[in-house]
């Protein structure tokens, strides 16, 4: 009689410890083996802009936001790349690049000959942050600054409870300028992607 109540009491723990676990690192290994399996590839990509006559070099009020997984690293992480660009005419143009990695266990990243650590089920970004302003003499975009960092400590259960990320829960490391913008991007990329995913029955949350 213990022996049966002892692997009673076995057994609801071993289930308890499951249904700790959260949807939002569930829907990662559903994404991860999605992402192996080429079920979700680099032509599953949210995009999003204002005009599809746009060029590189014209003063014109515009927007985009591009996003789309770019494979994984077995057993480490996911990897997915995003990108914004927004306009505004005779003012100034932004450009945001991120490499982001949604890590599925704990592990280091090397950053700028630093080792930082990251942690399962959060997200860290590799960040470049370019502003530029327009030339009216010379008819064209100059580049005011470029900003770079590494941003980490992105929990995915915040996404996924709240909906979105918080950039004060963020540890940068690098131009601070970068927190808030990546930290935006990060969020419309994942949305649109979720969109993307949700269809083919892999959500992101």
């Amino acid at each position: 009689m213990k022996k049966l109540l002892s692997l009673c009491l076995a057994i609801l723990t071993i289930c308890t410890l499951v249904s700790c676990g959260t949807n939002g690192d569930t829907n990662m290994h559903k994404i991860l083996k999605a992402a192996k399996d080429e079920i979700i590839t680099r032509d599953d990509i949210y995009l999003s802009k204002s005009s599809d006559s746009y060029q590189s070099n014209d003063n014109a009020d515009y927007s985009e936001i591009r996003a789309f997984c770019n494979g994984t690293n077995p057993k480490l992480c996911v990897g997915f790349n995003a990108g914004s660009t927004v306009a505004i005419k005779d003012t100034s143009k932004n450009s945001v690049s991120l490499d982001i990695n949604w890590w599925v266990k704990d592990s280091t990243y090397q950053y700028e000959n630093e080792t930082q650590s990251v942690t399962a089920n959060t997200i860290s970004m590799e960040v470049e942050y370019t502003t530029r302003y327009w030339d009216s003499t010379r008819s064209q975009w100059i580049t005011d600054k470029t900003y770079k960092a590494f941003i980490y400590d992105l929990s995915m259960d915040e996404y996924y409870n709240n909906g979105n990320f918080s950039a004060e829960n963020a540890t940068t490391v690098g131009d601070s300028e970068c927190t808030d913008v990546a930290v935006a991007l990060l969020n419309d990329a994942f949305d649109g992607l979720n969109g993307i995913f949700t269809e083919k029955g892999y959500p992101i949350k």
